[in-house]
């Protein structure tokens, strides 16, 4: 990116900064910022992954340009997640900015639930089925509406030795991240 457009970047942080960042900014206020920033454009390399023969495990590198406002939301997920969760701030979000992330949100990443207790589900392993070595105290998957991706979407799974757990010895217990 230019040097320009960091440096007029930096000046409209700034401007934004001075305004109360848990309220809505005015619409017309944003309409320009959005013009303003559409106008530095720059360019950078991207990789994509595409399928040749039938495998998709290829990738292609690829120069495009892009201006500072691309239209992409990088990062406002996270924020839009954090200001969902917050009761005071949850009006700030435009309608259909929620409309098109909660359903996102309310799904967990290969359905994958958190869990305490019984059957783990394993990414790499099996569950043990009948009297095991270890039990599953809880498992704690990658969970987009809480911002947790563990690896590559995957999931920590804590396990604890039977004669542990009735000690209650919880420092014996191991956490175990399996991902793709």
């Amino acid at each position: 990116m230019a040097h320009g457009a960091r440096s007029r970047i930096a000046a409209e942080r700034s401007a934004i900064s001075g305004h109360d960042l848990d309220s809505a900014i005015p619409a017309e206020a944003w309409k320009a910022l959005e013009t303003r920033l559409r106008r530095d454009r720059f360019r950078s390399w991207t990789y994509r992954w595409v399928e040749r023969d039938g495998d998709g495990l290829h990738v292609t590198f690829e120069e495009l340009e892009f201006s500072v406002f691309s239209g992409e939301r990088t990062g406002v997920k996270e924020m839009v997640a954090d200001y969902y969760t917050d009761a005071r701030r949850r009006a700030l979000i435009p309608q259909a900015i929620v409309a098109e992330l909660e359903p996102h949100w309310r799904s967990l990443n290969h359905n994958r639930p958190h869990r305490m207790g019984g059957y783990h589900d394993g990414l790499q392993s099996d569950a043990e089925i009948g009297p095991a070595k270890q039990l599953l105290l809880f498992q704690i998957a990658t969970d987009d509406a809480m911002n947790w991706c563990w690896g590559d979407a995957g999931a920590y799974y804590a396990f604890i030795e039977p004669d542990d757990l009735e000690r209650l010895a919880f420092s014996k217990a191991q956490l175990i991240l399996e991902c793709h």
